[in-house]
């Protein structure tokens, strides 16, 4: 064993004298540089830490740091921020509120509607009873009746108050049923109109055209007459003097 000593201690003399010689002639000793370590900055999870296992697996390859986020990202500690609980607190609060104010609102908006077809049923009702009135003080021949005042014959018709010659000039009936939100009125043979001339423009925007067909849609064919003119909603080109009189004489020839 100590021959083997003698043998090693030799041999690191001898390598030793070598390196200092190479020294003290310039040269240099090549030595192995390692490469630096590519810096990573590790955001851990919530729940976790800088212990956490996907930190620990990146630092062994890289230079890595991981700042600790403590409580700020731990459950159980948000319940202790009073915005965090309290925020808690107003979200049934909010929905309970929106709930009830929604439905305080659709209860609004169907006041409103109720009133509104309220106000307008009323009109109606009032302007029929002022038209009964005048029905039965001035006993007429012949009714002529214009937009809103079609709507008030129309209605006079249906209540068996009049169903004598009637001359209804762009009847306004279904703008009537819209407002209100009703089913349009429709003359059937059972209202006992004797002769009835429907006089409507075709480019009428107030009141469209078809809604005049739509009126006497149940009515059999040759007791009442459409007569189609090309015209706004109020007529001022057809209805005249002579138109009128013509219209008049109509409805009283066919009664």
């Amino acid at each position: 064993k100590s021959g083997e000593r003698r043998v090693y201690e030799d041999f690191f003399d001898t390598t030793l004298s070598g390196i200092k010689k190479d020294m003290a002639e310039g040269d240099t000793i090549p030595l192995l540089k390692a490469e630096p370590k590519r810096r990573v900055l590790f955001m851990h999870g919530m729940e976790s830490s800088p212990e956490g296992r996907k930190h620990r697996i990146t630092r062994s390859n890289y230079d890595v740091i991981c700042p600790a986020m403590g409580k700020y990202c731990r459950k159980k500690n948000w319940f202790k921020n009073p915005l965090f609980t309290t925020s808690i607190l107003l979200f049934p609060v909010s929905v309970i509120l929106t709930v009830v104010v929604s439905v305080y609102f659709i209860f609004l908006t169907l006041v409103a509607i109720w009133m509104y077809r309220k106000a307008y049923y009323r009109n109606i009702r009032k302007c029929v009873e002022i038209q009964r009135e005048a029905i039965e003080r001035f006993k007429p021949e012949v009714v002529i009746a214009s937009s809103w005042g079609g709507a008030v014959a129309v209605h006079c018709i249906k209540r068996k108050i009049w169903n004598g010659p009637t001359v209804l000039v762009a009847p306004a009936q279904s703008v009537l049923a819209r407002y209100t939100l009703t089913k349009k009125p429709v003359l059937e043979p059972e209202d006992g109109i004797e002769s009835l001339l429907i006089v409507h423009a075709f480019e009428d925007k107030v009141v469209p055209y078809r809604d005049s067909i739509n009126l006497v849609r149940k009515l059999q064919p040759g007791s009442y007459k459409i007569e189609g003119v090309h015209d706004n909603h109020r007529l001022q080109e057809n209805f005249n003097k002579t138109n009128a009189k013509r219209w008049v004489e109509y409805v009283s020839r066919n009664s």
